[in-house]
């Protein structure tokens, strides 16, 4: 388990033989490794998955690396690993995710040990942000639940074309401002 890797790299470790461990000191960082839907086709599994075995050894050290599952059965395969934080016989997360510019490093790092298989480090700098699964599906949908209103017959005529055009505008433009408020 987890807590029995965790509690044999502690015990095994002389300076928490001296010392106790923080309490707000971080005990694993989870790693995951992924690629872009659209470069399935170009990537070998086998060899994408042992790459990502030797990033994590190399990156992390070897005897920190406590886990590592590979998820292919989701519509993007992707890695999960843990990993214990020691370096130099103590727990340091901020040796490997501490600031921008270290998660920027991981980044690149491993984007240099994917390059065989031509894949590519997500934008640098991007100022895109994280958006909740769920939230994301909302806007998706109430967007996609938009349609068009219908033609208003009169007299069995239907409208002028430039009236609906403009009757349409207004009910797409009250939509958008409803849901940016």
């Amino acid at each position: 388990s987890y807590k029995d890797a965790y509690r044999s790299r502690i015990s095994a470790s002389e300076y928490y033989k001296k010392c106790a461990v923080r309490k707000d000191a971080v005990k694993a960082i989870e790693v995951m490794m992924t690629y872009s839907r659209e470069d399935m086709d170009k990537v070998d599994i086998q060899d994408w998955k042992e790459a990502n075995a030797q990033w994590l050894k190399k990156t992390f050290s070897e005897e920190n690396v406590i886990s590592a599952v590979y998820h292919g059965d989701e519509a993007t395969p992707h890695i999960h690993a843990v990993v214990i934080p020691m370096v130099n016989d103590r727990l340091n997360s901020c040796n490997y995710i501490g600031g921008i510019s270290k998660l920027k490093e991981l980044q690149t790092s491993y984007a240099k040990a994917m390059e065989p298989f031509d894949l590519k480090r997500g934008i640098e700098n991007s100022k895109s942000l994280h958006k909740e699964i769920k939230k994301f599906y909302a806007e998706f949908n109430r967007e996609n639940a938009k349609s068009l209103p219908t033609v208003i017959y009169k007299d069995g005529q239907p409208e002028a074309a430039e009236d609906y055009r403009e009757r349409a505008n207004i009910i797409y433009n009250m939509s958008n401002i409803d849901n940016y408020h």
